[in-house]
Protein backbone atom coordinates (compact mmCIF):
# COMPACT_ATOMS: atom_id res chain seq x y z
CA UNK A 1 0.00 0.00 0.00
CA UNK A 2 2.92 2.86 0.52
CA UNK A 3 4.14 1.81 -2.67
CA UNK A 4 2.09 3.55 -4.69
CA UNK A 5 2.06 7.23 -3.14
CA UNK A 6 5.95 6.47 -3.24
CA UNK A 7 5.96 5.59 -6.80
CA UNK A 8 3.60 8.67 -7.29
CA UNK A 9 6.16 10.68 -5.64
CA UNK A 10 9.19 9.58 -7.72
CA UNK A 11 6.78 10.28 -11.02
CA UNK A 12 6.16 13.83 -9.88
CA UNK A 13 9.88 14.22 -9.30
CA UNK A 14 10.67 13.20 -12.32
CA UNK A 15 8.34 15.32 -13.99
CA UNK A 16 9.22 18.14 -12.08
CA UNK A 17 13.08 17.13 -13.56
CA UNK A 18 12.07 16.86 -16.87
CA UNK A 19 9.88 20.24 -16.73
CA UNK A 20 13.06 22.22 -14.97
CA UNK A 21 15.52 20.92 -17.71
CA UNK A 22 13.19 21.94 -20.39
CA UNK A 23 13.39 25.31 -19.11
CA UNK A 24 17.03 25.49 -18.46
CA UNK A 25 17.58 24.51 -22.12
CA UNK A 26 14.92 27.11 -23.33
CA UNK A 27 16.84 29.89 -21.00
CA UNK A 28 19.98 28.52 -22.55
CA UNK A 29 19.22 29.00 -25.74
CA UNK A 30 17.74 31.95 -25.87
CA UNK A 31 20.79 33.16 -23.84
CA UNK A 32 22.84 31.64 -26.94
CA UNK A 33 20.52 33.19 -29.53
CA UNK A 34 20.44 36.64 -28.43
CA UNK A 35 24.23 36.29 -28.03
CA UNK A 36 24.71 35.33 -31.50
CA UNK A 37 22.44 37.65 -32.51
CA UNK A 38 24.07 41.03 -30.60
CA UNK A 39 27.64 39.43 -31.59
CA UNK A 40 26.01 40.08 -35.66
CA UNK A 41 24.88 43.04 -34.94
CA UNK A 42 28.13 44.13 -32.90
CA UNK A 43 29.99 43.01 -36.02
CA UNK A 44 28.29 44.91 -38.80
CA UNK A 45 28.91 48.25 -36.70
CA UNK A 46 32.62 47.10 -36.21
CA UNK A 47 32.54 46.69 -40.09
CA UNK A 48 30.62 49.69 -40.96
CA UNK A 49 33.27 51.34 -38.77
CA UNK A 50 36.06 50.69 -40.18
CA UNK A 51 34.70 50.57 -43.50
CA UNK A 52 34.07 54.45 -42.75
CA UNK A 53 37.61 55.39 -41.25
CA UNK A 54 39.19 53.12 -43.98
CA UNK A 55 37.34 55.56 -46.94
CA UNK A 56 38.20 58.95 -45.01
CA UNK A 57 41.48 57.64 -44.77
CA UNK A 58 41.28 56.60 -48.52
CA UNK A 59 39.39 59.77 -49.54
CA UNK A 60 42.05 62.14 -47.80
CA UNK A 61 45.11 60.67 -49.43
CA UNK A 62 43.22 60.84 -52.92
CA UNK A 63 41.79 63.94 -52.46
CA UNK A 64 45.40 65.59 -51.40
CA UNK A 65 46.73 64.18 -54.16
CA UNK A 66 44.51 65.53 -56.80
CA UNK A 67 44.57 68.97 -55.41
CA UNK A 68 48.70 68.31 -55.85
CA UNK A 69 48.27 67.64 -59.10
CA UNK A 70 46.03 70.42 -60.55
CA UNK A 71 48.03 72.67 -58.56
CA UNK A 72 51.36 71.36 -60.13
CA UNK A 73 49.43 71.51 -63.80
CA UNK A 74 48.26 75.06 -62.91
CA UNK A 75 51.99 76.12 -62.25
CA UNK A 76 53.29 74.77 -65.61
CA UNK A 77 50.57 76.38 -67.24
CA UNK A 78 51.19 79.75 -65.70
CA UNK A 79 55.00 79.28 -66.19
CA UNK A 80 54.86 78.41 -69.97
CA UNK A 81 52.55 81.86 -70.21
CA UNK A 82 55.21 84.00 -68.49
CA UNK A 83 57.87 82.76 -70.48
CA UNK A 84 55.86 83.26 -73.60
CA UNK A 85 55.08 86.69 -73.00
CA UNK A 86 58.64 87.41 -72.47
CA UNK A 87 59.53 90.49 -74.72
CA UNK A 88 62.72 88.77 -75.07
CA UNK A 89 60.90 85.81 -76.65
CA UNK A 90 58.56 87.56 -78.36
CA UNK A 91 61.70 90.09 -79.99
CA UNK A 92 63.30 87.06 -80.65
CA UNK A 93 60.21 84.79 -82.40
CA UNK A 94 59.07 87.82 -84.45
CA UNK A 95 62.57 87.67 -85.97
CA UNK A 96 63.05 84.17 -86.40
CA UNK A 97 59.51 83.85 -88.15
CA UNK A 98 60.94 86.52 -90.50
CA UNK A 99 64.13 85.07 -91.13
CA UNK A 100 62.54 81.52 -92.13
CA UNK A 101 61.81 82.99 -95.56
CA UNK A 102 65.35 83.99 -96.38
CA UNK A 103 68.41 81.06 -96.77
CA UNK A 104 71.06 83.50 -96.98
CA UNK A 105 73.97 82.43 -94.90
CA UNK A 106 74.04 85.69 -92.77
CA UNK A 107 70.65 84.49 -92.04
CA UNK A 108 71.86 81.39 -90.96
CA UNK A 109 74.23 82.73 -88.60
CA UNK A 110 71.57 85.42 -87.32
CA UNK A 111 69.66 82.42 -86.33
CA UNK A 112 72.28 80.94 -84.38
CA UNK A 113 72.91 83.73 -82.09
CA UNK A 114 69.20 84.51 -81.84
CA UNK A 115 69.07 80.61 -80.71
CA UNK A 116 72.19 81.00 -78.09
CA UNK A 117 70.19 84.45 -76.89
CA UNK A 118 67.50 82.37 -76.35
CA UNK A 119 69.18 79.37 -74.00
CA UNK A 120 70.25 82.45 -72.19
CA UNK A 121 66.98 83.85 -71.75
CA UNK A 122 64.79 80.74 -70.72
CA UNK A 123 68.36 79.94 -68.90
CA UNK A 124 66.02 79.99 -65.56
CA UNK A 125 63.64 77.40 -66.86
CA UNK A 126 66.77 74.99 -68.47
CA UNK A 127 68.14 75.13 -64.67
CA UNK A 128 65.04 73.23 -63.26
CA UNK A 129 66.24 69.48 -63.20
CA UNK A 130 62.42 68.42 -64.30
CA UNK A 131 62.96 70.55 -67.25
CA UNK A 132 64.03 68.14 -70.77
CA UNK A 133 64.41 71.30 -73.06
CA UNK A 134 62.52 73.35 -74.86
CA UNK A 135 61.41 74.51 -78.40
CA UNK A 136 60.36 77.28 -80.47
CA UNK A 137 57.56 76.54 -83.46
CA UNK A 138 55.78 78.02 -86.07
CA UNK A 139 52.01 77.59 -86.14
CA UNK A 140 52.09 75.14 -88.18
CA UNK A 141 55.07 73.10 -85.99
CA UNK A 142 58.16 73.93 -87.66
CA UNK A 143 60.97 74.26 -85.25
CA UNK A 144 62.54 77.36 -85.41
CA UNK A 145 64.60 77.12 -82.11
CA UNK A 146 65.14 75.06 -79.53
CA UNK A 147 67.89 72.70 -77.14
CA UNK A 148 67.99 70.36 -79.67
CA UNK A 149 69.27 72.35 -82.77
CA UNK A 150 69.26 69.39 -85.26
CA UNK A 151 65.10 69.55 -85.26
CA UNK A 152 65.51 73.31 -86.06
CA UNK A 153 63.59 73.47 -89.29
CA UNK A 154 61.85 69.80 -88.89
CA UNK A 155 58.67 68.63 -88.00
CA UNK A 156 59.62 66.29 -85.67
CA UNK A 157 56.45 65.62 -83.56
CA UNK A 158 54.02 62.87 -82.01
CA UNK A 159 50.38 62.96 -82.77
CA UNK A 160 50.29 64.26 -78.97
CA UNK A 161 52.17 67.53 -79.75
CA UNK A 162 50.36 68.11 -82.59
CA UNK A 163 46.91 68.04 -81.20
CA UNK A 164 47.97 70.02 -78.20
CA UNK A 165 49.06 73.29 -80.82
CA UNK A 166 45.50 72.87 -82.32
CA UNK A 167 44.09 73.33 -78.71
CA UNK A 168 46.85 75.79 -77.83
CA UNK A 169 45.87 78.22 -81.11
CA UNK A 170 42.30 77.33 -81.08
CA UNK A 171 41.69 77.95 -77.31
CA UNK A 172 43.94 80.65 -77.34
CA UNK A 173 45.21 79.46 -73.96
CA UNK A 174 48.48 77.72 -72.62
CA UNK A 175 48.07 73.21 -72.78
CA UNK A 176 49.89 70.54 -71.61
CA UNK A 177 50.15 67.08 -72.50
CA UNK A 178 50.03 63.88 -70.50
CA UNK A 179 53.02 61.77 -70.27
CA UNK A 180 53.49 60.56 -73.71
CA UNK A 181 56.77 58.19 -76.23
CA UNK A 182 59.71 61.03 -76.73
CA UNK A 183 60.87 61.16 -80.29
CA UNK A 184 64.48 62.38 -78.57
CA UNK A 185 66.77 60.40 -76.18
CA UNK A 186 64.08 61.08 -73.07
CA UNK A 187 61.99 57.81 -72.25
CA UNK A 188 59.03 59.72 -71.86
CA UNK A 189 57.68 63.28 -71.77
CA UNK A 190 55.30 66.20 -70.97
CA UNK A 191 54.51 69.31 -72.98
CA UNK A 192 53.36 72.94 -71.73
CA UNK A 193 52.87 74.83 -74.87
CA UNK A 194 51.60 78.76 -74.84
CA UNK A 195 51.55 81.21 -78.14
CA UNK A 196 53.65 83.94 -78.31
CA UNK A 197 51.72 86.98 -79.87
CA UNK A 198 53.06 90.18 -81.74
CA UNK A 199 52.00 93.45 -80.88
CA UNK A 200 48.96 93.45 -82.41
CA UNK A 201 47.92 90.79 -80.09
CA UNK A 202 47.93 87.69 -83.18
CA UNK A 203 49.73 84.48 -82.55
CA UNK A 204 53.32 84.15 -84.36
CA UNK A 205 54.69 81.16 -82.70
CA UNK A 206 54.34 78.74 -80.09
CA UNK A 207 57.11 78.04 -76.97
CA UNK A 208 57.15 74.45 -75.94
CA UNK A 209 58.83 73.62 -72.73
CA UNK A 210 58.93 69.81 -72.58
CA UNK A 211 59.25 67.86 -68.68
CA UNK A 212 59.98 65.04 -67.21
CA UNK A 213 57.42 62.92 -65.95
CA UNK A 214 59.20 60.86 -63.71
CA UNK A 215 60.40 63.88 -61.68
CA UNK A 216 57.56 66.36 -60.92
CA UNK A 217 54.42 64.43 -62.10
CA UNK A 218 55.45 61.25 -61.04
CA UNK A 219 56.73 62.36 -57.55
CA UNK A 220 53.56 63.76 -57.01
CA UNK A 221 51.54 60.76 -57.02
CA UNK A 222 54.20 58.75 -55.18
CA UNK A 223 53.60 60.84 -52.47
CA UNK A 224 49.87 60.11 -52.61
CA UNK A 225 50.37 56.77 -50.67
CA UNK A 226 48.08 54.56 -47.66
CA UNK A 227 50.15 52.01 -45.68
CA UNK A 228 52.86 49.59 -46.97
CA UNK A 229 50.75 48.51 -50.39
CA UNK A 230 48.84 51.39 -51.52
CA UNK A 231 50.25 53.93 -54.06
CA UNK A 232 48.70 56.61 -56.44
CA UNK A 233 49.08 56.12 -60.45
CA UNK A 234 48.01 57.37 -63.27
CA UNK A 235 46.56 56.36 -66.49
CA UNK A 236 45.65 57.37 -70.29
CA UNK A 237 42.01 56.66 -71.99
CA UNK A 238 43.84 53.83 -73.63
CA UNK A 239 44.35 52.22 -69.94
CA UNK A 240 48.12 52.85 -70.11
CA UNK A 241 50.13 53.87 -66.67
CA UNK A 242 51.25 57.09 -67.53
CA UNK A 243 53.23 57.25 -64.22
CA UNK A 244 55.62 55.57 -62.46
CA UNK A 245 54.91 52.64 -60.32
CA UNK A 246 56.10 52.20 -56.67
CA UNK A 247 56.46 48.69 -57.72
CA UNK A 248 58.79 48.26 -60.02
CA UNK A 249 60.88 45.61 -58.71
CA UNK A 250 57.75 43.56 -58.20
CA UNK A 251 56.66 44.30 -61.85
CA UNK A 252 60.04 43.15 -63.53
CA UNK A 253 59.81 39.40 -61.08
CA UNK A 254 56.08 38.49 -62.67
CA UNK A 255 56.88 39.80 -66.48
CA UNK A 256 54.94 42.58 -66.55
CA UNK A 257 58.03 45.18 -66.74
CA UNK A 258 61.36 44.51 -68.52
CA UNK A 259 64.45 44.01 -66.83
CA UNK A 260 65.70 47.43 -67.81
CA UNK A 261 62.32 49.17 -68.77
CA UNK A 262 60.18 51.52 -66.72
CA UNK A 263 56.92 51.01 -65.60
CA UNK A 264 55.47 54.55 -66.93
CA UNK A 265 54.28 53.93 -70.43
CA UNK A 266 54.57 50.27 -70.21
CA UNK A 267 52.15 48.83 -67.90
CA UNK A 268 48.66 48.13 -68.92
CA UNK A 269 46.22 48.53 -66.34
CA UNK A 270 44.49 44.99 -67.42
CA UNK A 271 42.77 42.55 -64.75
CA UNK A 272 44.93 39.33 -65.16
CA UNK A 273 42.21 37.24 -63.53
CA UNK A 274 44.92 35.93 -60.95
CA UNK A 275 47.38 36.59 -58.45
CA UNK A 276 50.49 37.03 -60.28
CA UNK A 277 52.64 37.63 -57.03
CA UNK A 278 51.40 34.35 -55.55
CA UNK A 279 53.16 33.32 -58.84
CA UNK A 280 49.61 31.94 -60.58
CA UNK A 281 49.79 32.53 -64.20
CA UNK A 282 46.70 34.35 -66.17
CA UNK A 283 44.72 32.00 -68.60
CA UNK A 284 44.87 35.13 -71.05
CA UNK A 285 47.90 37.15 -72.96
CA UNK A 286 48.32 40.04 -71.60
CA UNK A 287 46.26 42.43 -74.61
CA UNK A 288 43.65 40.42 -74.54
CA UNK A 289 42.76 41.13 -70.74
CA UNK A 290 40.02 43.57 -69.76
CA UNK A 291 40.81 46.65 -68.33
CA UNK A 292 40.45 46.37 -64.29
CA UNK A 293 37.72 47.43 -62.71
CA UNK A 294 38.59 50.60 -61.13
CA UNK A 295 40.14 51.74 -65.37
CA UNK A 296 36.69 50.47 -66.94
CA UNK A 297 34.52 53.06 -64.54
CA UNK A 298 37.27 55.62 -64.23
CA UNK A 299 37.58 56.05 -68.56
CA UNK A 300 33.99 54.67 -69.08
CA UNK A 301 32.25 56.31 -65.95
CA UNK A 302 34.26 59.18 -64.33
CA UNK A 303 35.02 59.42 -60.36
CA UNK A 304 34.06 56.25 -57.92
CA UNK A 305 35.40 54.30 -55.15
CA UNK A 306 35.42 50.88 -54.55
CA UNK A 307 35.44 48.78 -50.84
CA UNK A 308 34.67 45.62 -51.32
CA UNK A 309 37.75 44.77 -53.46
CA UNK A 310 39.04 44.07 -56.87
CA UNK A 311 42.14 42.77 -59.00
CA UNK A 312 44.64 45.85 -59.34
CA UNK A 313 46.96 45.56 -62.96
CA UNK A 314 49.14 42.73 -60.64
CA UNK A 315 46.05 40.59 -59.81
CA UNK A 316 46.52 41.53 -56.18
CA UNK A 317 43.26 42.26 -54.39
CA UNK A 318 42.41 46.10 -53.56
CA UNK A 319 40.46 48.63 -52.88
CA UNK A 320 40.76 52.20 -54.25
CA UNK A 321 38.93 55.44 -54.89
CA UNK A 322 39.64 56.83 -58.83
CA UNK A 323 38.38 60.09 -61.06
CA UNK A 324 38.80 61.04 -64.71
CA UNK A 325 39.25 63.96 -66.57
CA UNK A 326 38.18 64.65 -69.32
CA UNK A 327 39.89 68.36 -69.79
CA UNK A 328 43.35 66.86 -69.47
CA UNK A 329 42.56 63.59 -70.71
CA UNK A 330 43.61 61.43 -67.94
CA UNK A 331 42.61 59.36 -64.80
CA UNK A 332 44.36 58.23 -61.87
CA UNK A 333 43.72 56.46 -58.74
CA UNK A 334 45.04 55.78 -54.64
CA UNK A 335 44.80 51.88 -53.87
CA UNK A 336 45.59 49.85 -51.82
CA UNK A 337 46.07 45.79 -50.61
CA UNK A 338 42.39 44.69 -49.43
CA UNK A 339 44.76 42.31 -46.81
CA UNK A 340 46.42 45.21 -45.35
CA UNK A 341 43.86 47.52 -45.62
CA UNK A 342 41.18 45.27 -43.49
CA UNK A 343 44.19 43.75 -41.56
CA UNK A 344 43.17 45.57 -38.26
CA UNK A 345 39.59 45.24 -38.81
CA UNK A 346 40.00 41.23 -39.14
CA UNK A 347 42.03 40.91 -36.48
CA UNK A 348 39.48 42.86 -34.11
CA UNK A 349 37.09 40.14 -35.55
CA UNK A 350 38.56 37.23 -34.88
CA UNK A 351 39.14 38.07 -31.05
CA UNK A 352 35.91 39.47 -30.83
CA UNK A 353 34.38 35.58 -32.37
CA UNK A 354 36.82 34.06 -30.41
CA UNK A 355 35.49 35.65 -26.99
CA UNK A 356 32.17 34.70 -27.92
CA UNK A 357 32.79 31.67 -28.52
CA UNK A 358 34.40 31.03 -25.34
CA UNK A 359 31.12 32.49 -23.47
CA UNK A 360 28.94 30.31 -25.44
CA UNK A 361 30.59 27.47 -24.84
CA UNK A 362 30.52 28.53 -21.34
CA UNK A 363 27.16 28.64 -21.16
CA UNK A 364 26.77 25.69 -22.50
CA UNK A 365 28.97 24.13 -19.69
CA UNK A 366 27.57 25.73 -17.06
CA UNK A 367 23.89 24.36 -18.59
CA UNK A 368 25.15 20.84 -18.76
CA UNK A 369 26.48 21.36 -15.39
CA UNK A 370 23.35 22.83 -13.67
CA UNK A 371 21.12 19.52 -15.34
CA UNK A 372 23.56 17.05 -13.84
CA UNK A 373 23.90 18.73 -10.32
CA UNK A 374 19.78 18.33 -10.33
CA UNK A 375 19.82 14.77 -11.72
CA UNK A 376 22.25 13.99 -8.99
CA UNK A 377 20.68 15.46 -6.25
Amino acid sequence: MTSKPSQQLLENQFGEKIISAAVIYIIAAFILVAQLVLTMQIDDRLVDRSRFEINRELTAVFQTTRTAIYRWLEQELENVEFWSEHEDVRRVSRALVLSTELKAESNVRAVDDYQAYLDKVLAPVLERSDVLGYGLLTLDGVVLAGSNPSDRGKKRHTKEIFDLLDKVLNRSQAGITMPTRSHSQYYAAMHAAAAVYDDDNNPIAILKINLDPELGFTEILQRGTIGESGESYAFNRQGKMISQSRFDQDLRKIGLVAELARSILTVDIRDPGVNLLEGHRPTLIREKQPLTLMAQSAIGQGDGSNLDGYRDYRGVPVIGRWMWDPVYEFGFATEIDVDEAYASVNATRKLFFILSGIMGSLVLLLTAFFIWNRNRS
